[in-house]
């Protein structure tokens, strides 16, 4: 499946081991790799907004990979 192929990629990418990685792509692979992450349901796809030009972070702690934030974009920075 697409979320298969996509969390093996991310997984590959955390294997690395780097300080910082920044990774572009589609909003459907951040989807797939946020959904995975996060436990929900790809049926939920549609519910979910992630703008074009958003960031999306996630950090590994230890064996856990945490997301600090999604949809994240300087749009937004007015109102916080």
């Amino acid at each position: 499946s697409v979320q298969k192929r996509a969390w093996e990629w991310f997984d590959s990418v955390l294997a690395l081991d780097q300080k910082a990685i920044v990774a572009v792509t589609h909003v459907d692979i951040i989807k797939m790799i946020l959904f995975k992450n996060l436990g929900i349901p790809i049926a939920n796809k549609r519910l979910v907004v992630i703008d074009t030009g958003s960031a999306t972070i996630f950090a590994k702690r230890g064996n856990e990979v945490v997301l600090i934030g999604a949809n994240l974009s300087s749009r937004y920075s007015e109102s916080l």
